[in-house]
């Protein structure tokens, strides 16, 4: 099982509760992604950042290169994480890691969208 790094920036504690819910289950769904899916990771990264306006999370991992014909099917719950930030007025893209692995990287405003 891969090492999981966290790293959340100070100042996010008054972040709304639906708004860390939404981090927390695409951050959730990307590290079990790469634990599933991923070949050879052996460390995943998280990194969970934000100002008063925007909350982003990106998770990387540094698994072997991946074969965007392998990863495109739904199996992978990248259609959730995107429809989830949507909803929520955000954005989520997930693609091949530079040099190696996956990443995913999703981005959302801060307060809740009303």
């Amino acid at each position: 099982s891969p090492v999981v790094d966290v790293d959340v920036d100070a100042g996010l504690d008054d972040t709304a509760p639906a708004v860390a819910t939404a981090v927390y289950w695409i951050a959730q769904e990307a590290v079990t992604n790469a634990q599933r899916h991923g070949r050879n990771v052996t460390r995943v990264v998280v990194r969970v950042s934000g100002d008063d306006e925007r909350v982003r999370v990106r998770v990387t991992d540094d698994g072997d290169p991946v074969d965007l014909r392998r990863a495109t099917g739904d199996g992978y719950g990248l259609r959730g994480m995107v429809e989830r930030a949507e909803l929520l007025g955000g954005t989520c893209v997930a693609g091949p890691g530079e040099p190696r692995g996956w990443t995913v990287e999703a981005e959302r405003p801060a307060a809740e969208v009303a």
